[in-house]
């Protein structure tokens, strides 16, 4: 939906302004500064509302219907936030770059932040959780080899592995990342349709280029400052990098580029990382206490 606010059904510039940053995230919340608040029009509105608990009202007309609006106060933005990654949504964090007293006519805004269930880093969204995981999943259905790569945003742990279907949803488990993103291209392949199927991970799929072999080592050597990636003990590993190489680029999509902490790429069965089944973990209360885990399940 393309928004107007005059009374001709022409656009104004500030529905212009938004209908362009909007146009770029389709599939994104747009929480667009105005004032004191972040508003959301339109179907964001539509969608949003309903999930934050907020009033759903109107802005003006639209070939004669009203547009939609809901808007948060700025200073309780990261409550909201929450609420909608819960519901696996994505928000896009539009902000006003120019004091509105000084601004000769439409005040200047622009992308500061985008905001996925995998990369919340945000204190107060996030929650308690000592780690957040964005992990990544690739199936070659002519070897029946599949590849995981997943990053800790909290503490900078970067892992990869390989192996069969039931190997890495074994892992998935264990992991129960905030959200897995995944090729276009794998929209039905069989870990997808698992997952799909059993629910509880925010699935995300990304395009299909930013799954290729060879770009995926050479930006990770370029990320790391290094050579090879032979130095990581993962050169092996084919469909791992191809994993690791989307996340990062998923990461750049998404302007997670604080990446300081993030110095090492392993194999997740490496002599620095000791990898536990599900049931392993589950008993020993290493992530979540037996009551909490019985409610999992």
């Amino acid at each position: 939906m393309k928004l107007s606010s005059s009374a001709d059904g022409t656009l104004t510039p500030l529905m212009r302004q938004y209908n362009k940053i909007k146009s770029q995230y389709p599939d994104k919340i747009l929480f667009f500064r105005m004032g004191d608040v972040y508003e959301m029009f339109g179907n964001d509105a539509i969608k949003a509302a309903p999930i934050l608990n907020i009033a759903l009202t109107s802005r003006g007309h639209l070939n004669g219907e009203k547009i939609p609006l809901a808007g948060i106060p700025h200073h309780a933005v990261d409550k909201y936030l929450a609420r909608l990654l819960a519901a696996g949504e994505k928000v896009v964090i539009v902000e006003q770059v120019e004091n509105p007293k000084l601004a000769k006519g439409i005040v200047k805004r622009e992308v500061v932040e985008i905001i996925t269930p995998g990369t919340a880093t945000i204190d107060g969204v996030i929650g308690n959780t000592s780690s957040l995981y964005l992990a990544c999943i690739v199936f070659d259905s002519s070897t029946h080899r599949s590849g995981i790569a997943y990053i800790d945003l909290l503490s900078g742990r970067f892992l990869l592995d390989e192996g069969s279907k039931e190997h890495i949803l074994e892992r998935i488990r264990v992991l129960s990342p905030q959200e897995i993103i995944y090729a276009q291209a794998s929209e039905n392949n069989e870990i997808i349709d698992t997952l799909k199927r059993y629910g509880g991970n925010q699935l995300t799929s990304f395009e299909d280029w930013n799954f290729d072999y060879k770009t995926a080592v050479r930006e990770l050597s370029e990320f790391f400052g290094i050579a090879s990636l032979e130095a990581f003990g993962v050169g092996d590993l084919k469909y791992g990098l191809i994993c690791a190489g989307a996340i990062l680029k998923y990461l750049k999509e998404n302007n997670r580029t604080q990446l300081d902490h993030v110095t090492k790429l392993a194999a997740a069965e490496s002599d620095d990382y000791m990898l536990l089944d599900y049931n392993t973990i589950r008993n020993l209360e290493l992530i979540r206490s037996l009551a909490e885990n019985a409610e999992k399940d």
